[in-house]
């Protein structure tokens, strides 16, 4: 067990080097949202409170405490008639559990213009990024669970794309007094990406160009550009919980390489796990919280129900609501089902 702490620790170490080496501009900004219609709610306070299938998300080891096989879909409303949509499947394995899961945004049809024609050509193009996860999650001891994601990213732009993978890992630690649980998470991890295709290959012409012998093929090189690499530490705490009544008060420090540290709280209320009331707000630490954090997401709401079919089949339902500083509120509609 030694051994395991010390790795964690020595990769947290890395990791974190990496993150505090300055910020700057990164890509692949969709895995920077909220998944999942729980975490949304609480503004993405999630790192030490991850559970069940939503934790493939943020903090993998979150998928320990499933008991049934889960399955889930969240769709949400974004600004410029963009979608994000998420989908998500969770397997409990005795002390272990394995996931897969699907994040898409999605532009829809956008009007091709260009310099001759400013008004549009009549065409359309898309704008259409995807994960799709592999997530693994084990528990070590009785208070300390680990997990990890293997992502496959592909980013679409009209008819360029940008290949790649990355990894979150993530573990919880349950101090063993009034359920305290700390997390920690570090998202997106991987190497610089850029995007290829047809539209970027010419030929130059012999013709046009005296100094060569021939024709020759040639591409235009895009710029590489970084994944929002983020590190999180978390703590989720019980004031309250009883039979009937749960609260449970949660803040997660962020450091992304893109942006300033973010402090994010979050509080969910539960009426016999059955009925949930939840909010969040983010902020930024530099300026007293007067920006919102993770892309200007300020405040953020929602509330839940778990409703009993038989035996282990539940359905799951969740609404979130996120207030944007500059860009349009997101909403999002969860749907899930144990089984």
């Amino acid at each position: 067990m030694r051994r395991i702490y010390t790795s964690i620790l020595l990769i947290s170490m890395v990791f974190i080097g990496q993150i505090l080496a300055g910020t700057g501009t990164s890509g692949a900004q969709f895995l920077e949202l909220s998944a999942g219609g729980r975490p949304s709610a609480l503004g993405g306070a999630y790192t030490a409170f991850a559970q069940g299938i939503e934790g493939i998300y943020i903090n993998p080891a979150g998928m320990t405490s499933l008991q049934f096989r889960e399955a889930a879909f969240t769709h949400y409303e974004l600004y410029a008639d963009m979608t994000y949509e998420n989908i998500a499947l969770g397997i409990p394995l005795g002390n272990q559990a394995i996931g897969i899961s699907v994040q898409g945004f999605l532009s829809g049809d956008i009007q091709e213009t260009t310099i001759d024609r400013p008004q549009g050509t009549d065409r359309t193009f898309s704008a259409n990024d995807f994960a799709f996860n592999v997530s693994y999650a084990r528990v070590m001891t009785d208070k300390f669970s680990a997990g990890a994601t293997f992502k496959l990213l592909v980013m679409n732009l009209a008819d360029v794309r940008a290949t790649g993978v990355a990894f979150d890992v993530g573990a919880i630690y349950n101090v063993g007094v009034r359920n305290i649980r700390i997390g920690f998470a570090i998202n997106n991890f991987g190497p610089d990406l850029r995007y290829q295709g047809e539209p970027l290959e010419f030929e130059t012409r012999k013709s046009e160009n005296p100094d060569q012998s021939t024709d020759v093929n040639a591409n235009y090189v895009s710029e590489f550009f970084q994944l929002p690499l983020t590190f999180r530490v978390g703590l989720a705490y019980d004031p309250v919980n009883t039979e009937q009544h749960r609260v449970t008060v949660l803040a997660d420090g962020l450091n992304p390489n893109d942006q300033d540290e973010n402090l994010v709280f979050g509080i969910e209320y539960g009426y016999k796990n059955a009925f949930f009331l939840r909010g969040g707000y983010a902020g930024l630490l530099n300026n007293g919280f007067e920006d919102g954090g993770i892309n200007q997401r300020m405040y953020s709401f929602g509330a839940g129900a778990i409703i009993g079919v038989s035996g282990s089949t539940n359905l799951k339902f969740d609404y979130s609501f996120e207030a944007h500083k500059y860009l349009n509120n997101i909403s999002s509609f969860n749907v899930g089902f144990t089984f």
